[in-house]
């Protein structure tokens, strides 16, 4: 808990999807960056196993995963990152990707996931 902060449970996915789109414009907002675009491009479902025992009785948790393209300079890259990865709405970086512009801007292409809990739809129907 020192370290890196509470441990929080996966929200519902409603509000980890909102939450998460959320974040990254306030995050973008905070920061001199250029040509953004964030989109979420697919949720995932995660296995069984990942998270045992808290998803609950029909219920599953889902990776909702989101792309991020900007432009910035390095220092502000890296302020970027920071706060992405330090932000509790986001769970994980899953990749990164920076590519030299002209002068002393910088492409970063990355993978945003925020991991949400949604009713599992084959054991509701059981």
């Amino acid at each position: 808990i020192t370290a890196f902060g509470a441990v929080e449970l996966p929200r519902d996915k409603a509000t980890g999807t909102n939450r998460l789109t959320e974040a990254v414009q306030e995050i973008l907002a905070g920061h001199s960056v250029r040509n953004d675009d964030f989109s979420r491009t697919k949720t995932s479902k995660m296995r069984s196993g990942s998270l045992p025992g808290v998803a609950g009785p029909g219920r599953r948790i889902e990776q909702v995963i989101g792309d991020l393209r900007f432009d910035a300079t390095q220092t502000e890259v890296m302020e970027v990152v920071s706060d992405l990865e330090s932000s509790p709405w986001i769970d994980a970086v899953s990749s990164l990707r920076l590519t030299r512009l002209e002068g002393r801007m910088i492409r970063v292409n990355l993978s945003l996931e925020a991991w949400v809990n949604s009713r599992d739809e084959r054991r509701a129907r059981r």
